[in-house]
């Protein structure tokens, strides 16, 4: 009986938010993929493509244009909270958006 040949573990780093955000992301995927060599992809914003494509891993977008869609709703939400609180509703909004468009990467 042969043995098929291995395939490389498939990591998704799913990420939203401003650059600083996602290329902490892109470190992370990027030493993994050095590490263990692994199959890495961030799904994140359109708006950091580029980045995640410069550094040699594979990008798929949510479809989320990151200035649109966090605007003023979600700079008014952290104003107005304190601290972890604020930190904490952003992450559960972030999470709404990416439910809604992880289709494209499942699929």
């Amino acid at each position: 009986m042969q043995r098929r040949p291995r395939s490389k573990p498939k990591i998704v780093i799913a990420t939203n938010g401003t650059r600083g955000a996602v290329e902490a992301y892109a470190a992370l995927g990027l030493k993994l993929k050095t590490l263990s060599d692994c199959q890495v992809t961030i799904f994140s914003n359109p708006d950091h493509e580029s980045l995640v494509l410069y550094m040699g891993l594979n990008f798929a977008s949510n479809g989320v244009e990151a200035r649109k869609e966090y605007g003023r709703e979600m700079e008014s939400v952290l104003q107005n909270s304190k601290g972890h609180l604020g930190r904490v509703l952003y992450l559960a909004y972030v999470n709404q958006i990416n439910l809604k468009y992880q289709k494209s990467i499942i699929e």
